[in-house]
């Protein structure tokens, strides 16, 4: 009886460390990696829909970016978005976020927005 509670314990213990272990068909990709970045560092201010309408922007003047707003969509770069987040908004209360971001994870937040937001392909747009 004993014998079969040790090797009861033993696959239980067994399959919960291999559960435990990160799986490769759980990596993330791109826009997923940019969503968990964008959802910890600009939801605050910007919003779960990327519309600016949270209780923070209720104080802030000028209102933080509405990524849905279709003139914002029509005008408002890529290259332009990760200036504001890496150098923030002189006169606004978007902070550089140079120092807490790499260039990488600052470019996935940009892709992030512009695909689940604006509705624009998430690739870097073509040099002219």
């Amino acid at each position: 009886m004993f014998k079969r509670f040790l090797v009861f314990l033993f696959i239980f213990l067994l399959l919960t460390a291999i559960n435990l272990l990160p799986s490769h068909a759980e990596e993330l990709t791109p826009l997923k990696k940019g969503e968990k970045l964008y959802d910890s560092n600009c939801a605050v201010c910007h919003g779960d829909k990327g519309d600016g309408k949270t209780w923070v922007s209720e104080d802030l003047n000028p209102k933080p970016q509405n990524f849905t707003d279709p003139k914002v969509i029509k005008t408002l770069t890529r290259k332009r978005m990760i200036q504001s987040i890496t150098n923030g908004r002189e006169g606004t209360a978007m902070q550089p976020f140079k120092t807490q971001l790499l260039k990488d994870e600052i470019e996935l937040i940009v892709d992030y927005i512009r695909a689940a937001f604006m509705k624009i392909d998430a690739k870097p747009e073509k040099k002219k």
